[in-house]
């Protein structure tokens, strides 16, 4: 089937890196306190990120229409190419090419054509992953910034036995990736500079 014309947007709404987080650790407590045989059964990944999506895109309501909530969205909107499937290169796993490539969850506004749009992108893994893929989802974050040009990336880790999630946010300043710090999702302990990868839990 054919996309449709995507609707004309202005510029979106000013929203701020806080407003993001804030929105995202309320997303994540609603569904660790009204959830919890998705985050305390070993409940796979994907059932558990649908349910942050949920949440994350109650909490945005007031900031505008425009801005959407998506799980696994391949699409960009790239000027002068139109709409065409996420790819990227992931430094050190794929030195051959592009590979397309699908966030968990993403925040954004699908049918701007503004830089801004591109508010959040998502990895999470559930229970203990091993090294490499968790070096692989990092990687990944790091590229949806430098490569898509999303404002903020979060690495999601949690033990699917129902205790509070692990955050590791990244952020794009000046053209470089930066880690902008660990926390626990509940207490907000961030440290905005370490360089740590998270512990397993």
């Amino acid at each position: 089937m054919a996309d449709r014309p995507a609707p004309e947007t202005g510029p979106p709404a000013p929203v701020t890196d806080q407003q993001i987080r804030d929105a995202f650790r309320q997303a994540l407590l609603t569904v660790w306190t009204r959830e919890l045989d998705l985050v305390s059964e070993g409940v796979n990944e994907r059932a558990v990120v649908a349910r942050i999506a949920f949440a994350l895109q109650a909490a945005i309501t007031s900031w505008g229409a425009q801005w959407r909530v998506d799980v696994e969205y391949n699409r960009w909107r790239r000027p002068g190419f139109g709409v065409i499937r996420k790819a990227l290169y992931v430094h050190g796993f794929d030195a051959a090419d592009r590979r397309p490539v699908y966030p968990d969850l993403i925040l954004h506004d699908p049918h701007g054509r503004f830089q801004e749009r591109n508010l959040l992108a998502l990895e999470a893994k559930r229970g203990r992953p091993r090294p490499r893929d968790r070096d692989f989802d990092l990687a990944k974050l790091r590229a949806y910034l430098r490569e898509l040009h999303y404002r903020q990336a979060v690495y999601l880790e949690f033990d699917g036995c129902g205790e509070p999630p692990r955050l590791q946010w990244f952020q794009l300043r000046d053209g470089q990736v930066h880690t902008a710090g660990v926390e626990d999702a509940w207490q907000r302990r961030v440290d905005s500079g370490s360089q740590e990868p998270l512990p397993g839990l």
